[in-house]
């Protein structure tokens, strides 16, 4: 393998993994405003359902 091709093969790896730590931190915060959003309706349901 040539200097200039490993040194490609290794920036290609690192772009990987940058793409892979956007995903999985746009999952974690996918994964948070679901949270959020049942945290907020939750009580409602709560109460409706104590109620009927």
């Amino acid at each position: 393998m040539e200097k200039g091709s490993i040194l490609k093969y290794l920036q290609g790896g690192g772009d990987r993994e940058q793409k892979e730590l956007e995903r999985s931190s746009k999952r974690e915060a996918e994964r948070i405003e679901k949270r959020k959003e049942v945290q907020k309706t939750l009580p409602e349901a709560l109460q409706h359902n104590e109620n009927g």
